[in-house]
């Protein structure tokens, strides 16, 4: 852990102050029985500090010398920013006095836990990819650039495999995450309105999986069964990832297209209908831009969208580097890796 900050004994200043608290002994200078500052709550710190009651120099000179006492015993705190820490105590205590907008924990100490994890070897890597699923068409500047990018990575010594989960029913996915949806959007809409929307969106959504269920009518049951779905799709998500570090996959089945307006209202959705050009096969809105994505929101995935460089249409090319569930720390660091082997490119504003 890096921190800059800790817990804190009594300052002279505030030896004359009277302190309501809920504090128990332990928690209490002994000889004033007034809190400690470092056993006071954030919200009553922060209270202090906009009153003018206590400075953030004086809290911060608290918690260090807490730190010195306590962190021999129990090295809790690795590096110590004295220094710095004190240089910005007296900033934000200058920034109060000038008046200036102040937060809501504005001069309250703070640690800071940093990452001290493992180095990714790129030769150590069991990376598996695909350039589509579910039967959605990809384009080919996406599928071309994937391609170049995985074999860079297998000549720098990754073990890549181009694979995807077994018994992942790609329609249900998506059928599942639009339950989620329609539960949360407009939950306070009447089921004879939802019913009515259903009997006019029906043919509209026939072809979208990650519509059908958004509009109609919402219960209890209908919510558990979307419960039992994602179960067991996160399992079987969660048994693939066992096997690999991360799985590669499109973003959506396009590069970046021109924005256009959404076709109506439904409630507070904005319907899309225009359809988006993959390949000259003109997709739908949906299909061309949830797919990809919504499969892992399903399972709950961590996912890191990183750019790879740019296609022929000089749009950038983004992949989704997904991970195993509760391993987001590690993902960051495999995907910093792979960064190493994309194309590099300016962005607009450089």
């Amino acid at each position: 852990m890096t921190a800059q900050l800790g817990a804190a004994p009594e300052l002279d200043e505030l030896t004359n102050r009277t302190f309501s608290s809920t504090c128990t002994p332990s928690c209490v200078n002994r000889e004033f029985m007034q809190p400690s500052l470092t056993f006071l709550s954030a919200s009553k710190l922060a209270a202090m500090l906009r009153a003018g009651e206590i400075t953030s120099r004086q809290t911060v000179e608290a918690y260090f010398a807490q730190i010195r006492e306590q962190n021999p015993t129990y090295n809790a705190i690795v590096t110590v920013n004295e220094a710095n820490a004190l240089a910005q105590a007296d900033q934000a205590d200058q920034a109060m006095r000038d008046g200036k907008p102040c937060g809501p924990l504005h001069g309250v100490p703070i640690t800071i836990l940093a990452d001290l994890g493992e180095n990714v070897d790129i030769s150590k890597l069991k990376i598996a990819w695909t350039d589509n699923f579910g039967g959605v068409p990809v384009s080919a500047e996406i599928k071309d650039k994937l391609h170049a990018f995985v074999n860079k990575l297998a000549q720098a010594g990754a073990t890549v495999q181009k694979s995807e989960p077994q018994g992942m029913d790609y329609n249900e996915i998506w059928e599942t995450w639009g339950s989620f949806v329609g539960a949360q959007g407009n939950y306070d809409m009447s089921n004879v309105k939802r019913s009515i929307g259903h009997l006019f969106s029906k043919s509209t959504v026939r072809n979208i999986p990650m519509q059908r269920r958004i509009v109609g009518p919402i219960s209890v049951r209908k919510l558990m069964q979307a419960f039992e779905l994602q179960s067991k799709y996160i399992t079987r998500m969660d048994n693939f990832l066992s096997e690999y570090d991360v799985w590669l996959c499109p973003v959506s089945a396009t590069t970046a297209f021109k924005h256009h307006a959404h076709s109506k209202m439904l409630g507070d959705f904005k319907i899309y209908s225009t359809p988006l050009q993959v390949d000259g096969a003109d997709i739908h809105y949906y299909v061309a831009t949830q797919s990809y994505t919504t499969v892992f929101s399903t399972t709950n995935s961590p996912v890191v969208s990183m750019p790879i460089g740019l296609g022929p249409s000089g749009l950038p090319v983004n992949i989704q580097v997904a991970g195993k569930r509760y391993s987001d720390r590690r993902l960051l660091r495999v995907a910093k890796v792979l960064d190493n082997y994309t194309d590099k490119f300016l962005y607009p504003l450089q």
